[in-house]
């Protein structure tokens, strides 16, 4: 994601069960947030 850096990286999780027929799930974690 535009304006993340090692010690504060922020990226999308994305997944799609077809098998189940569920909707699309997006979700964003932060990791390593500054204090």
């Amino acid at each position: 994601m535009p304006g993340s850096t090692l010690d504060s990286l922020n990226i999308f999780v994305s997944q799609w069960n077809t098998q189940r027929n569920v909707p699309y799930n997006v979700q964003q974690v932060l990791v390593n947030p500054g204090p």
